[in-house]
């Protein structure tokens, strides 16, 4: 159940590979915009920014070889 829609906070996962070229632009000042989509992905909820980062890796997604 979602209670509150603005401000929210969306948590997401990316791909290492582009966690550099993220923090360069975060450190460049630029504003890295964000949409947050349904399940099915078709329909945009909300728009925002990029404000943090946090490069933990999530052990919930092992990866099969």
């Amino acid at each position: 159940m979602i209670t509150q829609l603005q401000p929210i906070t969306v948590v997401f996962s990316i791909a290492e590979d582009f966690l550099p070229e993220i923090q360069q632009q975060l450190r460049l000042g630029h504003r890295l915009a964000v949409d947050a989509l349904d399940r099915a992905q078709q329909k945009r909820i909300a728009t925002g920014e990029v404000l943090t980062f946090d490069n933990q890796i999530d052990t919930t997604r092992a990866r099969s070889s």
